[in-house]
């Protein structure tokens, strides 16, 4: 598997966008939950598609989460994974 290289899906139902990485042997389709929106690519190139969702992805994990979970120090922490991978995270 190229560890430079990705798959980028989205989620039919929430728009939500992540990345897999790529793997030459594998075929990569669309599916019943997910759109293959692209393959074999940089995970910078990746990373600008799902960052047109980032938002909507925020969001839908957040509200997906119980309620006794939710508060604003876990929410931000949350958020900070999303956007930035978990760099700067406390």
């Amino acid at each position: 598997m190229d560890n430079d290289k990705n798959v980028v899906w989205e989620n039919r139902i929430e728009g939500t966008r992540f990345m897999t990485g790529y793997d030459p042997n594998e075929t990569y389709e669309d599916n019943e939950n997910h759109i293959l929106i692209a393959e074999n690519i940089r995970y910078e190139d990746g990373l600008v598609l799902c960052k047109q969702t980032e938002e909507k992805t925020i969001t839908s994990f957040l509200d997906d989460l119980p309620k006794e979970l939710r508060d604003p120090r876990t929410d931000a922490f949350i958020t900070n994974l999303i956007k930035d991978g978990g760099r700067g995270a406390e």
